[in-house]
């Protein structure tokens, strides 16, 4: 069995890009009809289109919002000038076009590490990138000195770093087109990238940073990994640059220039990863050109068209041209649907693919657990214990303690004081990426899945975290479509699903790898009482692979479910037993079930 839906998605890009590789064509052609001037200021369009494409990849498919890209462009020039100054020769440059992408590499790494693992929001990302740029324009203006001089390259303070050797001594046309296969390469590789597995999960996160770690993933190396490698296009971007003009000076490094490349992402479409040099070459030519005949209105003419365009093309220009080619070209996307050779249910070592198995005499302790917000103590001294196999429902009215009792047991909230014990082991500590790895799947609240992807492309990121072979996920994620009723769904995308039809795709992406502990947080809200009925049905399922707790308000939905009642008041265990044993209970009917059933 095969899904090869997502291959399919990397022919459409190519379809897409049809001309892109038309553009590249007469790219490489434009030395035979072009004058070295004007090939020098399309070098220049390119270079720009390579630096805005890093920060696509960051901000357009990661979501991370950057302010700080030119950074790593101007420390990979500067590190480009140092070397080639001090090495001569085409072998030199070559060392030195390595140490300034190495340079960006490491400094992208560095800022993001702290960024990222520091879990600051992403405003506060925006802040730290453009600080850190604003720094070193401070910085290498203020280096002026002759004592700024490392061997034979000086930095040269504001008039920058001079007579800096082009990559390899290459002449215009040379340059120019080693610019333009450089520039193809590294779009194509993204585009590459981003089908891949590591960009599949970037481009999630963008979408559902929650969802994705809640499924297993560490989103804090994933955007790490990101952040680093647009930081490393932005420095081969910035050495480029210094060999086209043989020198760099800290403007590269203002806030100018730093708006500059968020304008030209936001023009091209932030989305398409081509439309950074769409983007770079429509403002750049028209800059050029207003400069030449309309000096004094430039800005004024730009602002007004940056301004046109935003408001007309939101997602920019690239999209828009994208969908006239696509219909122009009558291309349209049917991925293959899969095929099941094994009968669903019937695959041989089925426990193997099970995670984790539960070998502790209880699954899961939780140990004189608190949580307290201020002076409110939202769960007070709370003792359960859940035994392997078993099904659990969690009830109590508005306010007593149950979201955060889920959130503690998930990992999104940490406890004031008390342990949570899985198979014997304290994982009170454990974010919920590390928790999900050992077993333990939640579903919550809201319906909270990928909108803008498919419902096949939801379910292969929840069971390829677990599973590398694409046999095995594809028999997983064809099961569980079947389990939750959206075969017949597989490639539409989850946004045009209903309000119960989201539920259960993210109960099945929770339940997909069939962990030990499945963790659901009102499944059943909003759903018409038919919805309701079959959600019961698919619980009681998975109930015969895994412990399930269920948080819930439904009273019908508690008693067909028949499992092991547990009442919260007031952030404490009130009562535990059968649904019959709870409804008896007075105390429970005058807190909370009085309205729903009263004893015989």
């Amino acid at each position: 069995m095969s899904v090869k839906g997502h291959k399919y998605q990397i022919w459409q890009d190519v379809v897409q890009t049809l001309p892109g590789l038309v553009l590249l064509v007469i790219l490489l052609c434009l030395p035979i009809v072009l004058n070295d001037f004007a090939l020098l200021e399309v070098t220049q369009w390119l270079i720009d289109g390579l630096l805005a494409l890093s920060l696509t990849l960051v901000w357009g498919v990661g979501g991370v919002f950057s302010f700080g890209q030119t950074v790593f462009f101007g420390l990979a020039g500067y590190s480009y000038g140092i070397v080639s100054l001090n090495l001569s020769g085409w072998l030199g440059t070559l060392l030195g076009l390595l140490c300034g992408i190495v340079v960006a590499l490491l400094v992208a790494s560095f800022l993001g590490y702290f960024m990222f693992y520091g879990r600051i929001s992403n405003l506060a990302v925006g802040i730290i990138t453009l600080a850190t740029t604003l720094i070193f324009y401070d910085l290498f203006n203020s280096m002026a000195g002759d004592q700024y001089r490392i061997g034979a390259a000086a930095i040269g303070g504001f008039n920058g770093m001079q007579r800096v050797p082009t990559l390899l001594n290459l002449e215009i046309i040379p340059h120019y087109l080693l610019v333009v296969i450089v520039s193809a390469l590294v779009l194509a590789g993204l585009i590459g990238f981003r089908h891949c597995r590591l960009g599949r999960v970037l481009n999630a996160i963008r979408l559902n940073e929650v969802r994705t770690e809640l499924l297993g993933y560490d989103t804090r190396a994933v955007k790490l990994i990101g952040f680093g490698i647009g930081g490393a296009i932005a420095g081969l971007a910035g050495v480029l640059h210094t060999s086209w003009g043989n020198t760099i000076n800290p403007t590269v490094f203002g806030s100018g220039q730093a708006i500059l490349v968020i304008i030209l992402v936001l023009v091209g479409g932030k989305n398409h990863l081509w439309g950074a040099f769409l983007g770079a070459t429509l403002l750049q030519s028209l800059s050029g050109f207003l400069g030449t005949f309309a000096q004094q209105a430039t800005p004024i003419i730009l602002g007004t068209t940056l301004v046109t365009i935003v408001l007309l093309l939101p997602g920019g220009i690239a999209p828009t041209l994208q969908q006239f080619w696509l219909r122009l070209s009558r291309w349209q996307y049917y991925p293959e649907l899969p095929t099941l050779k094994a009968k669903v249910g019937g695959i041989e070592n089925k426990q193997d693919r099970k995670v984790g198995s539960g070998t502790a005499p209880n699954l899961l302790e939780v140990w004189q657990l608190k949580r307290r917000f201020g002076s409110l103590l939202a769960v007070n001294n709370v003792n359960l214990t859940f035994q392997p196999g078993q099904a659990y429902s969690i009830i109590g009215p508005n306010g007593a303690g149950k979201s955060t009792f889920f959130n503690l047991l998930i990992g999104h909230l940490t406890t004031t004081t008390g342990a949570i014990l899985y198979k014997g082991t304290d994982i009170t500590h454990l974010i919920p990426h590390e928790r999900t790895k050992r077993g333990i799947s939640a579903k919550l609240q809201h319906p909270n899945v990928f909108l803008e992807l498919s419902v096949y492309e939801n379910l292969w990121l929840a069971v390829a975290v677990h599973y590398q072979d694409a046999a095995t996920q594809s028999i997983l994620i064809v099961e569980m479509l079947h389990e939750i009723a959206l075969y017949d769904r597989l490639t539409q995308q989850a946004d045009t699903l209903s309000h119960g039809e989201k539920q259960w795709l993210e109960i099945g992406m929770a339940a997909i790898a069939q962990p030990t502990l499945l963790l659901l947080d009102e499944p059943t809200a909003g759903m018409s009482r038919g919805e309701m009925l079959q959600t019961v049905a698919l619980v009681k399922r998975l109930a015969q692979r895994s412990t399930v707790i269920v948080v819930e308000h439904d009273m019908e939905f508690v008693r067909q479910l028949g499992a092991t009642v547990i009442v919260f008041s007031q952030g404490e265990v009130l009562t535990t037993g059968s649904v019959e044993t709870v409804q008896q209970d007075a105390r429970v009917l005058e807190i909370y079930l009085g309205q729903y059933a009263k004893p015989d």
